[in-house]
């Protein structure tokens, strides 16, 4: 249960800074693309 749950921790914040880096001007992808490095890395 536990992993489940700090999975879907970290795919919740993925899946919204996917969405936003769609329509992101390329400036403000930075912090969208740390937070999947982030996530990739746990």
């Amino acid at each position: 249960m536990a992993i489940k749950n700090r999975l879907l921790s970290k795919l919740k914040p993925t899946y919204v800074s996917m969405n936003m880096a769609e329509n992101a001007h390329p400036q403000k992808l930075h912090p969208i693309l740390h937070r999947l490095t982030e996530a990739r890395a746990c």
